[in-house]
């Protein structure tokens, strides 16, 4: 339950909305993420403020379209600096991994191992003469 009441008309709660919305500030917070995660948090936060437009009521349709575009362009740079970091991330944990494996001693067990000749079965191509089914 929340301890706030619920705003009797919609277009109160916009300069609260507008309070917390400055492109120049979430595109600050976008650039100072570290992690995936931040991203990810921030791309989230992005995507509430969208999701609340249609809800509250603007001066113009213009005034409501631009701020729209905007968090749809910063929640695609918050999406790809997300996948940026995540691989980045991704690639330093199977670094670290490998590392592990090579100091321990023992095989990564992601890594397959490469088939010797000895072992690969025949031609798997379609013989000149197949053979004919009895019936």
């Amino acid at each position: 339950m929340s301890s706030t009441p619920e705003p009797t008309n919609p277009g109160e709660c916009l300069s609260l909305f507008l309070g917390s919305y400055s492109v120049d500030t979430i595109r600050s917070n976008l650039d100072n993420c570290k992690t995936s995660s931040d991203c990810l948090n921030l791309n989230l936060f992005i995507e509430d403020k969208l999701n609340k437009i249609p809800t509250l009521t603007f001066p113009n349709e213009k005034f409501k379209i631009e701020i729209g575009n905007n968090l749809k362009i910063l929640i695609e740079e918050a999406r790809l600096k997300y996948s940026t970091l995540k691989q980045e991330e991704i690639k330093n944990e199977l670094a670290q991994f490998n590392n592990l494996c090579t100091a321990w001693g023992i095989a990564n067990p992601h890594v397959l191992p490469n088939p010797s000749p000895a072992k690969q079965r025949g031609n798997f191509s379609p013989s000149e003469n197949p053979k004919k089914q009895k019936n």
